[in-house]
Formats: structure tokens, sequence, C-alpha cells
């Protein structure tokens, strides 16, 4: 397996975790306290899905996995972010397994605890699927959808917390044919211009049948959520801040003919495409590149951009890696 610290300019691959990750519903984080990188994503442990937390350790130049909240937390539809110097996750439990009733599961690590501890967010309202996470003026943030009997189309279901956890539902559609999102949130961050976004999968105008990628973000000199559509299609999204750009990781789950990780990014005046370069077929298997990638910058060993996502190695569903070295 290679390492971060060994890795060579620009970009670099792996596979992480196998038979026990399956890169499904990934998401990433640098947490500063340990000076640590972290991902969880979707397990699975005798057939059963479980959430799954790996940790880069530098000392040792190697990554180690554990299992959280087992019986509870799924691993399906998984978010990170610190928060303070706590480090959060955000995940879908299954809180009624008879009837398959979910939630929003909520897991915290504070070091001068020094465990993980786990509850039930807006119960019976969010349903725990296509979480996103972010830290905005002060707050921890949390996105997720909203359970489809609020409305016909329900929207986004916003969490906030500022002492006492807040819950809001945006971007909701009450008939059918008015655009609006779906509540299935691709991704949120706080971009260079220090407003809240999030990237949602919606409908289109009069055809529930057309998926498109709806974009919100929140200008606190404004004070209100505005939402357009991006693009059309439902890509899978990440975002991350990196070398002062607002970058963008998309999977376009709508192309199985050419599956692949296409990256962009913005430097303040147009938007900059290219591909990472994971080919469709590596060291004898091949990548079926799916589910919403994940991504971050990681500042030890000079600075490097890391992105995860969900791949096939042959029949079986594995954790894939790639990142960006500057040096």
């Amino acid at each position: 397996m290679s390492a971060p610290a060994t890795a060579a300019p620009g970009w670099n691959t792996e596979t992480l975790d196998y038979g026990n990750s399956t890169g499904n519903w990934s998401s990433t984080t640098y947490y500063p306290v340990f000076e640590q990188h972290h991902v969880f994503n979707q397990g699975m442990e005798a057939g059963t899905p479980v959430l799954r937390h790996g940790w880069f350790q530098p000392g040792f130049s190697s990554w180690k996995f554990e299992t959280l909240d087992a019986g509870i937390s799924t691993g399906t539809d998984t978010v990170t972010v610190v928060y303070g110097n706590q480090h959060h996750v955000f995940t879908q439990g299954l809180i009624d397994p008879d009837f398959g009733i979910t939630a929003l599961r909520h897991g915290w690590f504070d070091p001068s605890v020094g465990v993980w501890q786990f509850e039930t967010l807006d119960e019976m309202v969010s349903s725990g699927s296509s979480p996103a996470t972010a830290v905005f003026i002060g707050h921890l943030e949390v996105f997720n959808d909203a359970r489809s009997w609020l409305m016909n189309y329900p929207g986004i279901r916003h969490g906030w917390y500022d002492g006492t956890w807040h819950f809001e539902s945006l971007d909701g559609a009450l008939l059918s044919g008015e655009e609006g999102s779906s509540g299935l949130v691709n991704a949120a961050a706080v971009a260079p211009d220090g407003n809240l976004n999030v990237f949602s999968y919606g409908w289109s105008p009069g055809s529930q049948e057309m998926p498109v990628l709806r974009h919100g973000w929140f200008d606190p000199a404004v004070g209100v959520w505005q939402f357009e559509r991006f693009s059309l299609y439902h890509p899978q999204v990440a975002l991350a801040s990196f070398n002062g750009h607002f970058e963008v990781f998309l999977i376009y789950p709508d192309f199985p003919e050419a599956p692949a990780l296409y990256h962009a990014w913005w430097d303040g005046q147009a938007w900059h495409w290219e591909w990472p370069g994971d080919l469709p077929s590596q060291e004898g298997a091949t990548w079926d590149l799916r589910i919403r990638p994940s991504a971050t910058a990681y500042p030890m060993f000079g600075g490097q951009l890391h992105a995860f996502y969900a791949a096939m190695d042959g029949a079986t569903e594995v954790l894939r890696h790639v990142w960006f070295s500057n040096t």
C-alpha cells in the first residue's frame, strides 16, 4: 500500500481497507488535533452495512480502520467535519429495522473524553439520507433529505448547531412541475468568498423525469438562501479548498459507458477541468466509479489534495483513494 508521505509529485492512486470498506458514501477530513487524515465510508460485516472509519498514521506511514456505532449506524450516507477541536460524523442510522425507518445519526469525538459518542437528530423528520456538513460563521451545519410525507417534493432538511440544534426545510417543491431539490444532497462547503454552498439532486420544471444538479448558497450579507440550477443530469459532487481555489470533484453515474472521476477548479475568473487519470483498467481490475466522492486538502507533507470514492475490483466493492502532491 502506498502512503501520502511517499507519494510522487502529481496524481497517485491506491485501494484502502480491502474486504471491509466498500467506498460507498465516503467522506474525508483533516483532524488537526492529532494531525491526522481521516476517511469514513460504508463497510460490510457479515453482510450487514456498518460505519467504517479510517485514519492515516503519519508516524507509521499507514492507514488504520475501525467500525463505529455498530448496530445503528449503517455507514450509508456519511459526511464528516471538524468543529472546534471535535471531530464530527453524520450518517444514516437504522432506528426501526422492522419498518425500515431511518434517521440522521450524529457522532463526535471529543479528545477530552477520548471516545466516540452518538445521538439521533431531528427524528421522524430528517431521514439521514444523503447528508452534507460544513462549519459556517461559528455554527456546525448539516443538510440531509427531509421525509417525503412533509410535501410532494420535500426538499433539503437543514440543521445548525449554535449550542442548540435548530432545523428547517429548504428548496422544496409543493406542486409537480415546480423546480426544487429532492433533498438528496451532494455536498456542502464554505467557498473562499465566505458564502455557504450546497449542491443537491433536483427536478427540472414541468418534468419529474429530468434530473438536474441544484446549487444553493447563503450570503451572510443578504441573509437568505438562494437557489439555481447548476447543470442538467446529476453528477455526484465533492468540494474542497486548495491552493486558494474552490475545488470540485464529479462523477457522472448517468454515463456508464465512460465512468470517470472529473476534477474542476475555480481560479476566481474561470472554471478549469481535468481527468485525474485513474484508468478504467488498472492492475488487471475494472474500476466502475460510482456513488459520490469526497475531497479535502491535507496540509502534512507540504500540502496535498485528496479524493475518495467507490470502485469495483472485479466483484468486490472497494474504497479507492486518489491524491495530488505538490512535491
